[in-house]
């Protein structure tokens, strides 16, 4: 039926990177429109062997780590300790499916969004990554494409279809089927400061909801890889921070079809 603009591809990232080879997110404003096809990817290798999918609306928080009972080996686990990799592991997913890339309140379009509409997700960062998120997000209210690309790499906002007249409907749950692939995890030494990261890897997946013109629904699948370079932070409440993250976003052809709604498992 439509797919969102696939732009100019451009890196997008904040503060540390990790590793590897950086991935790249679209330079896409999720305001336009195209017909461009996207790109799929792939499954992470890690805990488990298989992708674990949620019915929940981004409304309510669900524990991920229900059953998520293999251990992480390597040299990761060795430095920061298995258990501590698996909470980190547990927060990223909640933090990424439930507080930052599907929030309702940041889906419908909203042409006066505020930088402080985006602040949420600093309690999760590093004090030096919440100060240049702010800096992305001015920027990308402002129209710039690379900052756009990286504010959508962590969260997306005001999706639509203009040219079609599909709007993300406004105060409902709007997001289906949340589902998340186990993690890859490696040690980034890479950091000026000496300080090992732990460098992170996995996908996410869901369907978001959205509205024709004479108000009947229409569903938008997308998926994403993310990296997040963490450091420990010995709080209770969030022990691991982000210090970096990169990341890439795929959109799906919309579609008419009601999506099976895949309870928890």
């Amino acid at each position: 039926m439509c797919a969102l603009t696939l732009a100019a591809t451009t890196t997008a990232i904040l503060a540390g990177c990790g590793p590897a080879t950086s991935t790249t997110a679209p330079a896409v404003a999720a305001t336009e429109s195209s017909a461009t096809s996207p790109t799929v990817g792939s499954a992470q290798a890690g805990p488990g062997s298989a992708p674990t999918t949620v019915g929940e609306s981004a409304m309510a928080h669900v524990d991920y780590c229900a059953g998520q009972t293999t251990p992480f080996t390597g040299e990761a686990a060795d430095v920061f300790g298995a258990d501590n990799v698996m909470t980190a592991y547990c927060d990223m997913v909640t933090m990424t499916l439930d507080d930052s890339t599907f929030v309702n309140s940041l889906l419908p379009y909203e042409p006066n969004r505020q930088v402080a509409d985006f602040s949420f997700v600093k309690k999760y960062m590093t004090a030096t990554l919440a100060e240049s998120w702010d800096t992305a997000v001015a920027q990308a209210l402002g129209g710039d494409k690379d900052a756009i690309a990286t504010v959508s790499t962590l969260t997306f906002y005001n999706v639509r279809f203009p040219e079609e007249g599909l709007n993300v409907p406004k105060d409902t749950a709007s997001v289906l089927n949340k589902s998340f692939n186990p993690a890859v995890t490696e040690v980034d030494r890479s950091q000026a400061d000496g300080e090992p990261r732990l460098y992170m890897t996995f996908d996410v997946s869901a369907t978001i909801l959205l509205q024709k013109p004479d108000g009947t629904p229409a569903f938008l699948p997308v998926s994403k890889t993310i990296h997040y370079n963490l450091l420990p932070d010995g709080n209770a409440d969030i022990p691991w921070r982000i210090d970096g993250f990169t990341g890439d976003y795929r959109f799906s052809p919309v579609t008419d079809a009601m999506p099976e709604v895949v309870s928890g498992s």
